[in-house]
């Protein structure tokens, strides 16, 4: 027996055991569950809760997609086994069943994937899921006789009404599934598995920041901010343009305060984001010096090229005051302190005026703002609407 053809060896230890534990347990279990999730299965989650993504079917058993969405605070449907139904948002299905499943419920054996899928399967992907008018098949790039028998049920789910892609590192030539669903040169990409990912999110990178165009400027125009205040907002959206998906979903939960890594965009998010940001602008400009986005979410300043400091755009949502959103400001800075860039300057646009004079959080806290020895104790929460937003930035650099 060919010791690579796993499905055969699924066979014989379930003819002389009458089960598969015996075999699961040589299984890197522990590791599957704990795996690791890369850029690519982050940037799946993301385009899943964007609903750019409608269901993925995976073949493996790791739990990488799963943490992956743990890590971005995102919760996805999930089904295992088949119970009849699967839901119409964005859902992972493991067809073989996952790391977590019980030994009898791995799909390895050959009988399992073809008479188990009748009725159950082959009906739920055919008619719920594979109704899609474009599928991607990502890797499968090798020949491997315990999922042949899956891509061809697949295959005969889904006909000849549509548009397939295929994703792999290697060349089209050489590529075993391509080859047998008849996957075309202009259909086919090749690439790792995050850098596919990348691709398909750029797309949808350029779609959120038009929008962001049209929704900040729009609400830039309704209050009055000047032409010259508009075109600094649309030179900074610009230079968005270099940063992924996900530096675009954290962005947006920063502006929040939403602890998650990625949130969904939302025209109100486009909203709140533009005085900030025009804000930033305006402090570059005046005071000589350069911004660019990072990929955590957060925006450096330059002096001569050099980073001089990290600022985090939020918003009060048009409803807090200053001394009403300072504490939750200081309570999140507690929460990403751990970041690769913990922020310096956190500018927050959406303040509502001052009725009357309030002390900060500080110093009815009675706590200590700064050390002689370890500098300031946590970052300058300065409002974009602030008369002195300028000098007090500046002085924090020492630009001013």
């Amino acid at each position: 027996m060919d010791p690579s053809n796993l499905s055969k060896l699924a066979t014989l230890v379930f003819e002389k055991t009458g089960g598969q534990d015996e075999l699961i347990r040589r299984f890197p279990v522990k590791e599957m569950r704990a795996a690791r999730p890369n850029s690519g299965y982050k940037l799946l989650v993301a385009l899943m809760v964007e609903r750019a993504v409608s269901h993925v079917l995976s073949l493996n058993f790791d739990r990488a997609v799963e943490n992956a969405a743990i890590q971005l605070g995102q919760a996805l449907n999930v089904v295992t086994e088949h119970s009849g139904h699967v839901p119409m948002t964005p859902t992972l299905i493991y067809l073989h069943g996952s790391a977590d499943s019980p030994p009898r419920a791995w799909v390895l054996r050959e009988d399992t994937m073809t008479e188990g899928w009748k009725g159950q399967w082959e009906e739920v992907i055919a008619n719920q899921i594979l109704s899609a008018p474009r599928i991607l098949f990502a890797g499968l790039g090798s020949a491997a006789p315990v999922l042949e028998a899956s891509v061809s049920t697949i295959q005969k789910a889904i006909g000849d009404s549509k548009q397939i892609f295929q994703a792999d590192y290697g060349p089209l030539d050489s590529n075993f599934l391509a080859k047998q669903l008849g996957v075309t040169a202009e259909r086919y990409i090749q690439g790792s598995w995050s850098e596919v990912l990348s691709k398909l999110s750029e797309r949808l990178v350029s779609e959120q920041l038009e929008a962001l165009r049209v929704n900040g400027r729009s609400n830039l125009q309704e209050n009055d901010f000047s032409d010259i205040d508009q075109q600094r907002f649309l030179n900074h959206v610009d230079k968005l343009a270099t940063v992924s998906l996900l530096a675009l979903g954290r962005m947006r939960a920063f502006a929040q305060l939403d602890g998650t890594h990625y949130r969904r965009h939302s025209e109100l998010d486009d909203l709140q984001v533009a005085e900030p940001l025009t804000r930033l602008a305006q402090i570059a400009e005046e005071l000589a010096l350069q911004v660019r986005p990072t990929a955590h979410g957060s925006w450096q300043i330059l002096r001569d090229g050099r980073v001089v400091g990290n600022v985090m755009l939020a918003s009060g949502g048009g409803v807090r005051r200053f001394a009403a959103i300072e504490p939750r400001v200081r309570q999140f800075c507690t929460q990403v302190a751990d970041e690769v860039l913990p922020p310096d300057v956190i500018l927050i646009g959406g303040i509502i005026a001052e009725t009357d004079f309030s002390p900060p959080s500080d110093i009815v806290a009675d706590t200590v703002v700064d050390s002689l020895i370890d500098g300031p104790s946590g970052p300058l929460i300065v409002s974009a609407n602030a008369p002195d937003m300028l000098a007090q930035v500046g002085e924090l650099l020492n630009v001013a």
